[in-house]
């Protein structure tokens, strides 16, 4: 031990906690040294059943650091880390869905609602992140409607993407939102959800009311976007 020898905690291979400098007139050989760690990096890191935690020892009069050379693993798992909810766009100012939230795809040959899975601190640049929607009549007391339900996989996804968000359209109307529609209960309910592939983070399901009355019945066909 010598005087202004410096120990760093990593958690993981990322430094956390404030660097301990060791005084000669206050520390001795032996002494046993706390550190108060960061949870900020803990969480960031994430849940694992063999955590690698070591330490870094440094001064100022040496170029190189020093390590041990086998870390220290920890258990970690009793994170629990939930993904942000998937927002459904275009939603009027009760946050239902309704006809005036249809939108065509890019192509201008489908047609159908929109959700975003948003940017989060979980959500990289080449990910895959697996979607899906489930559909229900009847928004008072729903009944699900298995044929209707949908799930779509997007992979390597882009830097734009992750910082961004995803835009994800729920198509074709036919297949996966006319059925929650009926003229007597034409209140129904969606649920979105998604998983980011690999990461130790549960999903958050999004429950969203949709109105697809338009007049005596269901939605008109949505106007193309100009070309």
């Amino acid at each position: 031990m010598a005087d202004g020898d410096t120990y760093q905690v990593m958690w993981n291979g990322t430094p956390i906690g404030a660097p301990y400098v060791v005084d000669v007139t206050n520390d001795t050989a032996g002494d046993i040294i706390e550190i108060e760690l960061d949870w900020d990096v803990i969480r960031g890191e994430g849940a694992s059943p063999a955590m690698p935690v070591s330490y870094r020892l440094t001064h100022a009069d040496h170029k190189n650091p020093q390590e041990p050379q086998t870390p220290t693993m920890v258990k970690i798992d009793f994170l629990v880390f939930r993904l942000p909810e998937a927002l459904p766009q275009h939603v009027n100012p009760n946050g239902v869905l309704t006809c005036n939230s249809l939108r065509w795809n890019a192509a201008g040959t489908l047609f159908g609602m929109e959700f975003l899975i948003p940017p989060s601190s979980f959500l990289k640049a080449g990910d895959t992140v697996v979607v899906g929607w489930k559909a229900f009549t009847d928004f008072d007391s729903p009944v699900e409607v298995p044929t209707a339900a949908k799930t779509h996989t997007f992979t390597n996804i882009t830097e734009q993407q992750a910082t961004n968000g995803i835009v994800w359209l729920i198509e074709p109307y036919a297949t996966h939102l006319l059925p929650i529609w009926s003229k007597p209960v034409p209140s129904g309910m969606c649920e979105v959800t998604y998983t980011i592939t690999g990461k130790p983070v549960s999903p958050t399901p999004t429950e969203t009311e949709i109105a697809l009355s338009q007049g005596e019945g269901s939605c008109n066909l949505p106007p193309k976007p100009n070309p």
